[in-house]
Order: C-alpha cells, then structure tokens, then sequence
C-alpha cells in the first residue's frame, strides 16, 4: 500500500497507478475519490460588547483547506428549521449576527461547510438576546424625576441611565448619568 498525503480536504482527486518492467509498462484503470472533511468545531456564542451589537459566533475548522464555503445558519428556539443568514469565505471563523429580529428571545445557531455537493454542520449553540428595560418615572417637582426600573432582562449585569432633550434611536444620542448596579429596583 502507498499512502498519499498533502491533500487537500473536500477535494476531488483522479489516482493512477503505473507498473514498470525492464521490458514494458502498464497503467491502472483511474480511480476518483473526493477526501472526507470535518464540519466546524468549537461554535460558541456570546452577546458582543456595547449596546445592541449583536450575538457574536466564533468556530474553529480543523484543517487549512480554503475550498468551497461556510455558512451560517440561525432559528429561533422551538423552530424545526434552519435558515442561512450569511456566507463566508473558508478562513472566516467569526461572524456577529446583528439581524436577529426579536429581543429576548433565544436563537439557535450552527455553522455549515460545503465543499462541491456536501456539507456539514457544527453542532448547535444557542443564546438569549438582551430584553429591552422596562422603566416607569414620576415627575416630582420640574428639577426632580424618580426614575423606577421595572424590568430588566434576568442576564444584566449592569443598567446604564442616561439623558436626553430630544427622542434619538440609539444611546449615541444620550448623554450617560450613571451605571446602576444590581438590585435594579
């Protein structure tokens, strides 16, 4: 037996074999097979670092193969199916989903590679979005507001409170008053 090594995964190859005599040669019929691959490993997940970013996914894939692709597959928890959201080039091994499209909901997600016509998928890690707080405040004279956080999202670990004179989307609009820590009421 001969062993070929330095091949490449998910690659198809065509293998022939000579035999050689003083007097002759003759080849073998050709022989293709494609090389096995291993799906991506070590899939973790965690909310990534500042105010709504995202879920943030991280895997590993255990050879250097750059062919065909990886994929990245998300479902709300309970749902039978996976739905891809975003294709990346082989040597990605971390992407941050900021599409989900609820708060507070959990989300499952695995990463599929394919090479030509196979793939196949990491195992499953899954994540609870942040919940939006919920605050009530009572006006008490023109210069003082009690501010009451009625629902934080059980995964906080800090509320940060700020300001503003206008209604702006995002937190860059506000001006930051202080971090509360827990408890939040």
């Amino acid at each position: 037996s001969y062993t070929i090594s330095g091949l490449t995964a998910g690659e198809t190859y065509t293998i022939k074999v000579s035999a050689f005599n003083s007097i002759t040669s003759v080849e073998s019929n050709a022989v293709t097979t494609t090389t096995t691959f291993d799906p991506p490993q070590n899939l973790s997940s965690q909310l990534s670092n500042g105010f709504d970013k995202g879920i943030e996914l991280t895997w590993t894939i255990p050879d250097t193969s750059t062919n065909g692709s990886v994929n990245v597959l998300r479902r709300a928890a309970g749902n039978s199916s996976f739905k891809e959201i975003a294709s990346v080039s082989p040597s990605t091994t971390v992407y941050t989903d900021t599409t989900f499209p609820t708060r507070g909901e959990t989300y499952e997600y695995k990463i599929r590679r394919v090479i030509q016509t196979s793939f196949k998928d990491s195992v499953t890690a899954s994540i609870q979005t942040l919940a939006k707080p919920e605050i009530a405040f009572t006006l008490k004279n023109p210069s003082v507001t009690i501010l009451k956080i009625a629902s934080v999202p059980s995964q906080a670990t800090s509320v940060e409170v700020y300001k503003s004179t206008s209604s702006g989307d995002t937190v860059a609009d506000y001006t930051p008053l202080q971090t509360v820590q827990p408890p939040f009421n």
